[in-house]
């Protein structure tokens, strides 16, 4: 169970935060959850769309137009405000760590929230970080932190979640263009070195390395099959999008610390290449 601490009508509050296995053995004790459209009152359990559950703080209304039946109530929970009946879905994991417990959107929180200085001071870091040592080390990452939200009780696991909202993440592939820009690497330059990669890995019989690179042009053109968090429709999708999908996720760094590199290179040696066919190819 996470717990939140706020202020909530000038107070300071604890909001207990059920995830969804925990909803049920509360369940077993006798307390009702309901879904969070249908409250009506402060004090009733809800849980989100998600499954996470909480107590609603506040509910206020009913609201209408006038002349017309008021059915329209605004509902405060431990991490936003969300008025109903709406289309809206709600899920805990989208708000979590945000610390803007009145958005009604996650969204609306990430859009303001790229325009404050903190947030650009902090990506412009990240950045630089990255185009000089290619990832950003958990030391990197909580000196960051610290630079993004000293308030914060974590601030390297603030920052960590900051990037990898879908806005964020356009944020910092926008940054990482433009410093690339001034060094006069193009997009265009970096996909003709690929496609160079990949012919020669081809000729010298490094399948290998020939597959890593034919995986990073289908994940440009989007044919690998998989999905980006929180990215939009792929209808209209820029070279940012791209690029903002291509930045390394905290999974595939601990993944690529556990690859051989002899996968990826092969050192100049005196013997005899052998090549040995695999199945996979």
């Amino acid at each position: 169970m996470e717990t939140i601490k706020r202020k909530f009508r000038k107070k300071n509050i604890s909001c207990p935060i059920y995830t969804p296995d925990e909803v049920k053995e509360v369940q077993k004790t006798g307390v009702s959850f309901i879904h969070w459209q249908k409250a009506k009152k402060k004090g009733q359990y809800v849980i989100d769309d998600a499954g996470y559950g909480s107590k609603v703080l506040d509910v206020m209304g009913p609201y209408g137009p006038n002349g017309k039946p008021k059915t329209r109530y605004v509902v405060y929970l431990a991490y936003c405000r969300a008025f109903t009946p709406s289309r809206m879905l709600i899920n805990y994991e989208n708000y979590k760590g945000k610390g803007d417990y009145y958005s009604t959107m996650a969204d609306d929180w990430a859009g303001r929230e790229k325009k404050n200085k903190r947030t650009k001071q902090a990506i412009s870091l990240y950045a630089s970080v990255m185009l000089e040592k290619g990832r950003a080390t958990e030391q990197d990452l909580e000196i960051i932190g610290r630079i993004y939200r000293p308030d914060q009780k974590e601030p390297k696991k603030t920052f960590k979640r900051l990037l990898k909202n879908h806005k964020i993440k356009m944020m910092v592939a926008e940054e990482l263009k433009k410093l690339l820009s001034e060094h006069g690497i193009t997009e265009g330059e970096v996909i003709s070195n690929y496609k160079n990669i990949m012919e020669d890995a081809y000729n010298n019989r490094q399948f290998g390395v020939a597959k890593n690179v034919n995986d990073i042009f289908a994940k440009m053109l989007h044919m690998d099959g998989g999905t980006v968090p929180n990215k939009p429709a792929l209808n209209g999708a820029t070279a940012d999008d791209d690029l903002a999908a291509l930045l390394p996720s905290d999974e595939s760094i601990d993944s690529m610390k556990e690859m051989d590199n002899s996968e990826f290179i092969i050192e100049n040696t005196e013997k005899t290449f052998e090549y040995e066919p695999k199945s996979d190819y």
